[in-house]
């Protein structure tokens, strides 16, 4: 294991639901049950039929039920959907060519889960695309620069041998600018 792996599991959390989370979710069942059960000698109390008795209790626990399903779904919307919409629409602008794209972390630094540790990495890996691609817009530049020449080179003698005039010598002066010029154009696709 090298000393980054070693160093990003020390910064990460143990996970995106901790056990707070959990004892919440005790804490509002166990005071739920509570409720049911002051509801169950209520009812009893109030001598009500067996049918009432019945349908009250399955009432109140599919209301709990719903409640703790849309706030699971609200923690998991926020906790994972929404950081992961963010990110596929961030792959998504990278694959077109944008290198500029900057997704931000969910939790402090101090604070990182997997998935900011997984963010931290996409940020790296688009930053170091952008440079490859620096690189790649310059090295064509430059080659485009330095072909440019001997190309013109070649062109303007070749159209000067076509028109026949000029010396002989001058022919042979032409022919060897030719000859130089190509065999730069050469050395530049060689190297």
């Amino acid at each position: 294991m090298t000393r980054k792996d070693k160093t990003r599991k020390r910064i990460i959390k143990d996970s995106l639901f901790p056990v707070s989370l959990f004892a919440i979710y005790l804490g509002v069942l166990l005071l739920m049950s509570g409720i049911h059960q002051g509801l169950v000698v209520l009812m009893n109390a109030l001598a009500l039929n067996s049918f009432i008795q019945t349908l009250i209790p399955t009432i109140y626990w599919s209301a709990v039920a719903v409640g703790l399903t849309f706030f699971t779904r609200k923690k998991i919307k926020d906790t994972y959907e929404a950081p992961l919409h963010r990110l596929a629409e961030a792959t998504e602008q990278v694959a077109g060519g944008d290198f500029s794209v900057y997704v931000p972390t969910i939790h402090t630094s101090d604070k990182l889960d997997y998935l900011d540790v997984m963010i931290l990495d996409f940020n790296k890996m688009v930053e170091e695309l952008g440079s490859v691609e620096t690189l790649k817009t310059d090295f064509v530049s430059n080659v485009s620069h330095e072909m440019k020449t001997p190309i013109a080179i070649i062109k303007n003698y070749a159209e000067l041998l076509q028109t026949g005039k000029g010396t002989e010598e001058e022919r042979i002066e032409y022919a060897r600018s030719i000859e130089e010029a190509a065999s730069r154009l050469s050395g530049l696709i060689t190297n």
